[in-house]
């Protein structure tokens, strides 16, 4: 798959070289779905899961949140990239605290 086919589940990122978001929430969204975009590539060139994704998964799946959101059309290793992004600001989360989060960034309302 190429660039385009990951940025299409993206939110934020749209492929641009430069975040152009000012230092805010927005700003740290956009650089996960980046790296995801990048981490991805270098997976399906590689034939084969790079440790940040395998490092992604893990901690969604011992979340509990293997099954979460899953007919939502977005792909697993994305949904753990929002989740890694809603733990950099969250101590003890709460999986009814993270869904919220979740549908904000899924509406496009962060």
């Amino acid at each position: 798959m190429g660039k385009e086919d990951y940025i299409k589940y993206c939110r934020y990122y749209n492929g641009e070289n430069y975040n152009p978001f000012p230092p805010s929430l927005l700003f740290w969204v956009w650089e996960f779905e980046r790296k995801w975009v990048e981490e991805e590539i270098l997976a399906s060139i590689n034939e084969e899961a790079t440790d940040y994704l395998d490092d992604l998964l893990t901690r969604y799946r011992r979340a509990g949140l293997f099954d979460f959101q899953s007919g939502d059309g977005i792909p697993m290793s994305l949904r753990a990239s929002v989740y890694a992004l809603y733990l950099k600001g969250n101590e003890l989360p709460s999986i009814g605290e993270f869904s919220r989060f979740y549908s904000k960034w899924f509406n496009k309302a962060i």
